[in-house]
């Protein structure tokens, strides 16, 4: 039998592969996550930076981590320059069908090229964009408009690998509206798009339903101005917590996930017979507690009130992970499965004298081939937990704000403050990033009145 044939000239190299122990991506990347998250961003990118050399196979997820940094160095430029190296990869790995899905057998998801969690791959548009407003914007609106349209791009493309009674779990999955909002306030500055801002904020008002600010944008574009006489407007985009990571964790085999990896078996090997598994491990999402819940927005000294939310990523990579997690599981099954028939395979080539040690040694060996997969925990840490923004109408000149972390109500931490220039009649953009509840760097503006330089040189001070 040449599935018998190949199990037995398999299992000796694959076992003693697997021998061979691999730390998980949380551990390569924990040390630039501690400095980051205590402030020191450049020890953070340096780390990242050896990691990006050393690392090929993971080196997309290196430049997204990288990317969040460099913007807390108030860096966009390069930031831009990161998170577009990390989507053309992302890209060029392509999408995981459902069949694709059922890979990796010999060894583990670690085996193969990941392209990020959906939601990763929707969110680095959403970062390009926010980058690139902070340098000139010519690139903004394109990179906002692919937000979505990734999304269900992704979608669409998952299917379910034909198998029967299924439908594709991903359209269960919760949309991004960030894209939307930013389309909608680039086009609303210019009063020959106001149709088209509408049209913008009724998506993120579909897709975003908590967000209550969206009420006002549109009212302001049906019937009321952008801004009076004399005035401009100033966004503040805060990027604030961090999101979720992966983990390794074990999950209770549902009915549901031990019916999909059968008939997915029934497909590839014409056979059906799975081994009665109750749990089995698989990367399950690990959220950051204590993160800040929004940020308190003073203008020259005065209070504006709280940034509101516009997309939460931990909602988002929730729903995602919930609506995939039997197809998560049953591809583990398949795996599980799989190793066991290679390792009686191989018994019936190899032992064929009934020898009780032979016998033995190639169960240990299949033991330890099947004992020591590594759970793929390759996730965008650095991710922020919620994409935010605020609204404020100012007079045109130069103004001072100051943005302090909240968390149960109350604004803490280290303050970050940033001098901008507000045109009449046009938009100014601030990109704040707040970690964690002792504040973050100084924030980025598209209209900066401080020169970079000192900016960066303080950042590297901010607890």
């Amino acid at each position: 039998m040449r599935f018998a044939s190949m199990a037995a000239r398999c299992l000796g190299p694959l076992a003693a592969l697997a021998v061979a122990s691999c730390s998980s991506y949380s551990d390569y990347v924990a040390d630039a996550r501690a400095d980051y998250r205590a402030g020191a961003y450049g020890a953070s990118d340096e780390k990242l930076s050896e990691l990006v050399d050393d690392e090929d196979s993971y080196q997309h997820f290196y430049l997204l981590e990288r990317g969040v940094v460099r913007l807390a160095l108030q860096d966009a430029k390069r930031s831009e320059k990161m998170f577009a190296r990390a989507q053309e990869r992302m890209d060029e790995i392509g999408p995981s069908t459902a069949l694709d899905w059922m890979g990796a057998m010999f060894l583990d998801d670690t085996s193969l090229a990941n392209p990020g969690a959906d939601y990763e791959q929707v969110l680095v548009r959403a970062m390009l964009a926010l980058a690139n407003l902070m340098g000139d914007g010519r690139d903004a609106r394109a990179y906002a408009n692919a937000i979505l349209r990734k999304q269900l791009e992704l979608r669409d493309a998952f299917g379910t690998g034909g198998v029967e009674g299924q439908s594709n779990p991903k359209l269960n999955t919760k949309l991004v509206g960030f894209g939307s909002y930013l389309q909608g306030i680039m086009a609303e500055e210019e009063a020959m798009k106001r149709t088209e801002a509408r049209a913008f904020f009724e998506e993120v008002r579909k897709n975003e339903p908590h967000y209550a600010g969206v009420e006002d944008d549109l009212a302001r574009v049906t019937d009321g101005q952008y801004a009076s006489p004399g005035n401009g407007v100033v966004y503040v985009l805060a990027l604030t917590g961090l999101g979720p990571s992966r983990v390794e964790g074990d999950e209770p085999v549902s009915s549901t996930a031990l019916l999909l990896a059968q008939a997915v078996w029934q497909i590839l090997r014409d056979r059906a017979v799975l081994p009665n598994l109750t749990a089995i491990k698989i990367p399950v999402l690990r959220f950051e507690r204590g993160n800040p819940e929004c940020v308190d927005v003073r203008v020259n000294g005065d209070s504006t009130g709280f940034t509101q939310t516009v997309t939460d990523v931990e909602e988002i990579a929730q729903a995602e992970f919930d609506a995939m997690k039997d197809w998560i599981i049953a591809r583990a099954i398949m795996r599980r499965f799989f190793k066991i028939g290679v390792t009686e395979a191989s018994k019936e080539i190899v032992n064929q004298n009934r020898d009780p040690l032979i016998d033995i040694g190639i169960s240990v060996l299949g033991m330890v081939w099947t004992g020591t997969e590594i759970t793929d925990t390759r996730s965008w840490s650095f991710l922020p937990a919620r994409f935010q923004t605020k609204r404020l109408e100012l007079p045109e000149g130069v103004h001072e704000l100051e943005l302090r972390a909240v968390r149960g109500g109350n604004a803490g931490g280290a303050p970050q403050r940033i001098r901008v220039r507000v045109l009449a009649g046009q938009n100014t953009y601030v990109l704040a990033l707040t970690p964690t509840t002792s504040g973050g760097p100084p924030p980025l503006s598209s209209r900066p009145v401080d020169e970079p330089s000192a900016l960066t040189n303080a950042s590297e001070n901010t607890p």
